[in-house]
């Protein structure tokens, strides 16, 4: 169970530096998290929080995926999401537009259902060590569950080397299996 202390949430379970949350905490979290790394990256589904939220004004995305808005799986999550089609699409392909013009965030899409959501935050360059403060939130993604009703759990790469790495390369396979933004 999540413990909720003065509206605060924190992990159910704490193994040394990864942290476990029974349900998504809260949006303040996530953005200071986001806000106090020098860079980050992410691969989600439509991003809804992110959009709500503006998460992209106070943060530092080299890089998104997301799924692609011409997809036939958009129409599929119409159900799971409670949003219509035409709204995921639109949600879609105004953060890919954010993110590109007014972040210089690279954009790519990805025409597959990712079931995980990864967002990385002080990632290293391609073929680097990653830096002691590099750490990823994985989220899954439940059909049926509501968003902030999703389990995560942060790693960080100093204490757990080898995971942080495989959900690194999981990024970048999917990051080159994705397309640039249309």
């Amino acid at each position: 169970v999540t413990s909720m202390e003065n509206g605060k949430a924190s992990p159910v379970n704490a193994v040394p530096a990864i942290e476990f949350y029974e349900t998504r905490p809260n949006i303040g979290w996530f953005k200071a998290k986001l806000k106090a790394s020098h860079t980050a990256w992410g691969a989600w589904l439509a991003a809804g929080a992110v959009a709500n939220y503006g998460v992209l004004a106070d943060t530092h995305f080299e890089r998104l995926i997301l799924l692609d808005p011409s997809s036939p799986l958009v129409s599929g999550l119409e159900r799971v999401m409670h949003r219509s089609a035409g709204e995921l699409t639109n949600q879609i392909r105004s953060l890919a537009n954010t993110a590109r013009m007014e972040h210089h965030a690279e954009v790519r899409y990805c025409a597959d259902l990712p079931y995980t959501i990864l967002v990385f935050g002080n990632p290293p360059s391609v073929g680097e060590r990653p830096s002691d403060d590099a750490w990823v939130q994985v989220e899954s993604f439940l059909p049926g569950i509501e968003a902030n009703e999703r389990p995560c759990f942060v790693v960080y790469a100093k204490e757990h080397p080898e995971l942080y790495g495989r959900l690194y390369k999981s990024f970048l396979n999917l990051w080159e299996h994705s397309s640039s933004m249309k």
